[in-house]
This record gives C-alpha cells, structure tokens and sequence, in this order.
C-alpha cells in the first residue's frame, strides 16, 4: 500500500533531477509511511487489547472455578467430618450402654462387687472418653491439614493470576515504545 503510493507519486511528476525538487516529493513519501505505520499501530493496538481482554477473561473464569471448587471440597470435608463425629458419639453412647447392662445385671452380685464395677465403669468410661477425645483430635488435625493443602492450593492459584495480571500489564508498558 505504502509503495504504490509511492510509485504514483513519482509517476506523477516523474524523477526530477534537481535535488530541491525531490525534497517535496520525499517529505510527502515520509508523510505517507508515516500513515500506514500509524495504522498499522491503531490496528495491532486494537488486536492486542482485544486479546489481552480475552485472555484476561478465561484467568478469571479459572480462578473462580477453582475456587468454586476448594469451596466445595471444604463443604464436603466439614460434612465428613460432622458424619464422624456423630458416629464416634453414638458409639460412645453404645459402649456406655452395654457397660450399663452389665452393671445392672452384676448388682445384684452384692455390695462390694457391685462398688468395684463402678469403679472399673469409671475406669471403661474414662477410657473410652480418652479414646474418643484422641479420634476428635485426630480428626480435627486432619481437617485442618486439608484445609492448609486447599489454601496452599487456593494461594497457588492466586500466584498464577498475579503473574497473568503482571503479564497483561507488561505490554501496556512496551504500548509506549510503539
């Protein structure tokens, strides 16, 4: 385009051969490249903030599904973890009962036996509140080192879209130089 443009400059007035008549002749050359390299300026400006607004776009729609998906797995961990909790209290209830049934069933062995069963109920039911104190604990620490892993993952995520930004920023710095 540039080119045929100047081709029909100089079939216009031909080749001159006194150099003070070029000059007009390459200034209105220069103005010419000077045009189109504006348009082609305009034109990949336009290309690459259309681009860069796409790709923007699909970063986010990622990170926001990812996190749609931490979100989910941590509803579902406290689910869990809730389910547990109550068979781990049903269980205990269990064991208190059936070590009730036996000390109904032993009474009637007399006094003294009977003060001894208590005392080793005491004893099951201590154990059994320590065994079931150590299964919450453990499982609380699971849960919590899930929810770590999903933030560690979830900050991960977050680290990928900062970068994506500060290359989205990039070439409007390098725009300057155009």
């Amino acid at each position: 385009m540039v080119w045929r443009r100047v081709r029909q400059r100089f079939e216009k007035s031909g080749i001159p051969e006194d150099l003070e008549a070029v000059a007009p002749l390459v200034e209105g050359v220069s103005e010419d490249i000077e045009s189109a390299i504006a348009a082609r300026k305009r034109l990949l400006r336009a290309r690459l903030g259309s681009s860069l607004k796409h790709f923007r776009q699909e970063v986010l729609e990622e990170v926001n599904l990812q996190a749609d998906e931490a979100k989910g797995r941590q509803e579902r961990l406290l689910e869990r973890r809730d389910e547990i909790l109550a068979s781990l209290h049903g269980l205990q209830e269990d064991i208190i009962g059936e070590v009730d049934v036996v000390l109904s069933s032993v009474k009637r062995g007399g006094e003294t036996l009977e003060k001894g069963l208590r005392s080793l109920r005491d004893t099951w039911e201590g154990e059994v509140d320590a065994l079931i104190e150590e299964a919450r604990n453990d499982i609380d620490l699971a849960v919590t080192d899930l929810q770590e892993a999903i933030d560690v993952q979830r900050t991960s995520g977050r680290g990928r879209s900062r970068s994506s930004r500060s290359s989205t920023r990039a070439p409007a710095h390098s725009r300057g130089s155009m």
